[in-house]
């Protein structure tokens, strides 16, 4: 999807991982349900400076910015998922850890700095994409 919005937008040229961060905490709200009853996790709630959007088709509510804290600590919150354009994601880092999250799966196009007790797993989007690719280009050569 971001490949093609990135192609397809009059206005110009979206970055790849601007397209990612995009679509991807509708993603995640869209499967929590199923990540929650196939894999065990369970997303509390998303985040968005907008705040108060919700959708009853989703299983995640979306809260404003301002409850992330207070969100986190409450309820022991121990690894937050950042999943914004690479410009905001310090500061989404940077929130997270003040609350009280010790892990960070981070979906942002870019690295981030944390203190030395926090873990942080990096998905680079852009490069699973390129490495699909190129195993798939391999099988259609093999199956000529």
């Amino acid at each position: 999807m971001a490949h093609k919005t990135g192609a397809a937008y009059s206005g110009g040229h979206i970055v790849h991982g601007c397209a990612n961060a995009m679509y991807l905490p509708k993603v995640i709200r869209y499967n929590a349900k199923e990540a929650a009853e196939d894999y065990g996790l369970n997303i509390v709630a998303a985040f968005d400076t907008k705040g108060s959007e919700t959708d009853d088709d989703m299983s995640v509510k979306i809260l404003p910015i301002e409850a992330l804290s207070d969100l986190c600590r409450r309820l022991q919150i121990r690894i937050g998922i950042t999943t914004v354009p690479g410009g905001y994601a310090q500061e989404a880092c940077d929130i997270l850890v003040q609350s009280g999250v010790l892990a960070i799966w981070n979906f942002a196009p870019t690295h981030l700095h944390v203190p030395g007790n926090i873990l942080v797993k990096n998905e680079n989007m852009a490069a699973s994409l390129a490495i699909l690719s190129q195993h798939l280009s391999k099988k259609l050569l093999e199956d000529q």
